[in-house]
């Protein structure tokens, strides 16, 4: 995604386990494409790579992983990361999302 949050690539597997093209999903908030919650409370969080814009610093969701909601309402447990991504001249210009699921 872009500095603003704004999709800017999915690859196949996220497509897969999204339900999101990368045609339709381009441009688009991430929040819009991936759907995330508390594997436990159920309460909505943050994505990853929002939280890496916003500190400027690597994160993961940890053992308990985390839901993903699909497009079409399938729930999936996923582990995932992020990491900002930095121009050459470290100017902060976006972040990375890798996410696969926990079986």
């Amino acid at each position: 995604m872009d500095h603003s949050g704004s999709v800017t690539k999915v690859n196949p597997a996220a497509e897969v386990l999204t339900s999101w093209t990368q045609a339709e999903a381009m441009g688009r908030a991430i929040a819009e494409i991936m759907r995330l919650l508390h594997p436990e409370s159920r309460c909505l969080m943050t994505n990853l790579a929002l939280r890496a814009i916003e500190t400027g610093q690597v994160s993961n969701s940890g053992k308990g992983g985390t839901l993903l909601v699909g497009r079409e309402g399938a729930e999936r447990l996923i582990g995932d990361n992020a990491a900002p991504i930095r121009d050459a001249h470290g100017t902060l210009t976006g972040a990375v999302l890798v996410f696969r699921p926990v079986s």
